[in-house]
């Protein structure tokens, strides 16, 4: 029986991941690669296709703002998962397809935000009997799983740094969404006290995406000094330019 997975937004990430899901799951596998935008939805899929023949992969589009028109394009499938940003507008409406849909969710978000309001539809989602994993992208997610796997490890923990560095994989266009989002998250305030004070964020707080990495660690690991974040960003200078240059 074939296995359909659908992927919202097709970025580097979800690009990735769509190749790799292509090359590792056993059985017949079904891929649906989701965008607002067709053209990058098909040269996602005929990236695939390339890596993976034997998989059936389609293209389409979607608006992830749209509940409905989400949860029409996701039918059917085993699995969604969200690429597509900025995670502090898409998370809430792609989680409200899902639970429409009956289909169980993986989020690679990671704003402050977007997991507030993931959590708060968090009766709607058990009542529809499906799963919504969030923060599942590189940090929080691989970071979280290394570090708590590191401290396990270890007889004893004092601290832990997380670090990031982003555009080792070369020259890449940033998009609206990536800039979006990076200047959200450098803006602002942010929660660095617990997890639970999240809660009390007014929506209107900008909150970095590493506090929300720092807040889900610090769970993981009680008793153990506050994790540091630090990030690498080489076109952090040029995203800023961007920005800038658009007309007021």
């Amino acid at each position: 029986m074939e296995t359909v997975v659908s992927i919202v937004g097709t970025g580097q990430m979800t690009k990735r991941a769509a190749e790799l899901l292509a090359a590792g799951v056993d059985g017949e596998l079904g891929l649906r690669l989701l965008d607002r935008d067709l053209r990058a939805a098909e040269q996602a899929a005929d990236r695939v296709r390339r890596a993976a023949p034997e998989v059936r992969v389609t293209a389409g589009t979607v608006d992830a703002l749209d509940v409905e028109a989400c949860a029409t394009a996701v039918a059917s499938s085993d699995l969604v998962v969200l690429g597509a940003g900025p995670f502090l507008r898409t998370t809430e409406p792609v989680v409200r397809a899902c639970v429409r849909a009956g289909v169980d969710l993986l989020d690679i978000g990671d704003d402050a935000e977007a997991a507030q309001a993931a959590l708060a539809l968090d009766a709607e989602v058990a009542a529809a009997g499906v799963c919504v994993s969030i923060g599942c992208g590189a940090s929080p997610g691989l970071t979280n799983v290394l570090a708590a796997d590191a401290a396990d490890a270890l007889d004893e923990v004092e601290r832990i740094d997380v670090g990031w560095v982003v555009g080792d994989e070369g020259p890449q266009e940033l998009g609206d969404a990536v800039l979006q989002h990076w200047v959200h998250c450098v803006a602002g305030s942010c929660s660095t006290s617990s997890w639970m004070d999240l809660e009390r964020m007014d929506d209107s707080t900008g909150a970095a995406c590493a506090a929300f990495a720092r807040l889900a660690l610090r769970d993981r690991t009680p008793g153990v000094r506050a994790p540091e974040d630090w990030v690498t960003l080489p076109e952090l200078r040029e995203a800023l330019d961007a920005v800038r240059a658009v007309p007021a």
